[in-house]
């Protein structure tokens, strides 16, 4: 697993997917801690816990809308590749 970002309240913050196209699917996780689960829960972002304020094919920006600090994970897929013209 990639090391999980620090993310404090009312962070905006943009990363980069390097999937070269915009994602088809995104999912935040969050956690208490750096260390995930090797000392703690890691669990799906709820509510405006992880706001999506922007994507592209290069970066995934999003906003931590409360008060609270965590450890972010954020996954993405692009999708499966178009099909070559028959």
């Amino acid at each position: 697993m990639e090391k999980l970002v620090y993310f404090p309240g009312g962070t905006v913050i943009a990363l980069d997917h390097k999937l070269g196209v915009t994602p088809a699917a995104w999912q935040a996780y969050l956690a208490f801690n750096v260390n995930g689960v090797k000392s703690g829960p890691i669990a799906p972002a709820a509510g405006n816990d992880v706001e999506l304020v922007g994507m592209d094919d290069k970066t995934i920006t999003v906003k931590n809308g409360t008060c609270s600090e965590f450890w972010l994970l954020i996954t993405a897929e692009a999708g499966a590749p178009p099909s070559p013209p028959t």
